[in-house]
């Protein structure tokens, strides 16, 4: 009976002991590094939305398509505002030279890459996806 007081008295004390840890190192994560990013990309002069915990600016982002789909399209070629409608506020916004804090997936990353690849050529006049 001892025995089992003592692994119960033990068990209870390696969790007091492991919780604060693992807390520290989500707040860490979660936290402390998306800020410090933030301020790190700021004293360069790279601006963007400001960081907010956990979601980042996925609430935002999700708002500005919905209300960009809730809007007829006008006849013309100019689809950016519509298919990306919070990266051309942004851009907008704060300037060429963005920072974004935002959790993506692949197909949006591919998305993203091949969008600012076609920016970069159009400005040479070598975009073939116009």
């Amino acid at each position: 009976m001892v025995f089992l007081g003592n692994m119960i008295i033990l068990l209870f004390s390696s969790l007091c002991i492991y919780l604060p840890f693992t807390l520290v190192k989500v707040l860490h994560k979660l936290w402390w590094t998306p800020i410090r990013i933030q301020n790190f990309m700021a004293s360069q002069g790279i601006r963007g939305p400001s960081y907010r915990f956990i979601h980042g600016s996925t609430k935002e982002v999700l708002f500005m398509k919905k209300e960009a789909m809730a809007k007829p399209m006008t006849l013309s070629h100019n689809i950016f505002p519509k298919v990306l409608p919070q990266i051309y506020t942004w851009i907008n916004t704060y300037g060429n030279n963005l920072f974004n804090m935002i959790q993506t997936s692949r197909k949006q990353l591919t998305k993203y890459i091949l969008l600012f690849l076609c920016t970069f050529l159009s400005k040479i006049h070598l975009c073939f996806f116009r």
